[in-house]
């Protein structure tokens, strides 16, 4: 992979993992970009996003416009921070459902405690909130904190006398009130009562992007579920209907089934899209799995992962790992080496150029690795 930056008609979407957590990086053309969700090397608790961009000479403190948070597990915040600390001149965008991580950052830390939650995200919460509270002081009042919400315009630019627009397509209305009634429901003000815990899913209220730039149209589906009705994507199919499709799709969730959407493949996307996407390898059910990596192979032929999904880093690097990231590595897996998928295409073009940094691979050779495995 090159060292060389996209040119100023050229639209590239780069994504990085698994690491702790994953990351995706979009040039909007014009030297623009935006970065969404987090990832952090386990190696050397480096931030490869903010570090790829330095390495081709984008300057990360003025070029990029916006940092976005799609929601609130570790796996997609840890070390969201700082990246937004590095660039110094976007704004945080978030979802508008409530979590409870987002809720707890207000709140006093006994209660902090009551909900249960993980330090590491209502942290990152915290520092994000102090990062756009010095921003908008020292810009005299101009917003850096924006709620995404359904067919919610983020960026509108002009781009070589384009339009470029960065467009939320979630959560839905419905899933923003379902997190507002559940957090309702939880008890953590009462004062020698039983504690209701929070039940509220974060996928389930994740922030999918459409953007669209330089005659091209790209889906990044953030960890967005199937349902329930109204909300993910059955709500998004329901309200959005594009006049043109996306030639190229973030695959949700890590490929798992909850979040694969056949409509979506049907209805947002051309025929034979390119696909990328980072594996998950924490818990008991890494994905994707050998019949996740099927089912998307039949959907297309050109699907990219950072990754295999069973590579394992060594015991001692793991132990590394819980040193440098301290109180944020209660539950450290054995992640690996971050790889990079970088995919881009010009202005009048029609086929993305896919470069692979390793571990990166096609998706159809990890499904030979996994051989045997099905969770």
């Amino acid at each position: 992979m090159n060292n060389e930056p996209p040119g100023l008609n050229s639209l590239e979407v780069s994504i990085f993992g698994p690491g702790k957590g994953e990351s995706v990086v979009v040039h909007l053309g014009a030297n623009k970009w935006i970065i969404v969700d987090s990832c952090v090397d386990a190696s050397d608790d480096t931030l490869p996003a903010v570090r790829y961009l330095k390495s081709i000479g984008v300057s990360v403190e003025n070029d990029v416009l916006m940092v976005l948070g799609t929601h609130a597990h570790d796996d997609h915040i840890v070390g969201i921070s700082r990246v937004l600390d590095e660039c110094k001149s976007a704004f945080y965008a978030c979802s508008s459902a409530l979590v409870q991580e987002d809720f707890a950052a207000v709140l006093e830390e006994d209660l902090q405690a009551e909900l249960g939650l993980r330090k590491s995200s209502y942290s990152e919460f915290r520092k994000v909130n102090d990062i756009t509270n010095e921003r908008r002081i020292a810009a005299n009042g101009k917003r850096f904190m924006k709620r995404a919400v359904e067919d919610l315009p983020l960026l509108d630019l002009q781009i070589n006398s384009g339009l470029c627009r960065v467009t939320a397509l979630s959560p839905s209305h419905e899933a923003v009130t379902r997190m507002i009634h559940k957090l309702a429901g939880a008890n953590v003000v009462i004062a020698g009562k039983p504690r209701r815990p929070f039940r509220g899913d974060p996928n389930e209220s994740s922030v999918a992007l459409w953007i669209e730039s330089l005659g091209h149209r790209v889906l990044l589906g953030a960890d967005l579920l199937k349902g329930p009705s109204g909300c993910g994507w059955s709500g998004i199919l329901t309200e959005f209907s594009p006049v043109e499709r996306a030639s190229l799709f973030k695959v949700p969730h890590h490929g798992a089934p909850n979040a694969d959407e056949e409509m979506v493949w049907q209805k947002l996307l051309i025929p034979d899209p390119v696909a990328l996407l980072a594996p998950y390898r924490a818990g008991r059910n890494p994905r994707p799995n050998r019949t996740d990596i099927e089912r998307i192979s039949q959907r297309t032929s050109q699907a990219f992962i950072t990754a295999s999904p069973d590579v394992r880093a060594s015991r001692s690097r793991v132990k590394k790992q819980k040193v440098a990231f301290g109180n944020l590595a209660m539950n450290v897996r054995q992640t690996g080496k971050v790889g990079q998928v970088r995919a881009r295409i010009q202005l009048g073009e029609s086929k993305w150029n896919i470069e692979l940094l390793a571990p990166a691979q096609e998706l159809s050779s990890a499904g030979r690795s996994t051989r045997g495995r099905n969770s």
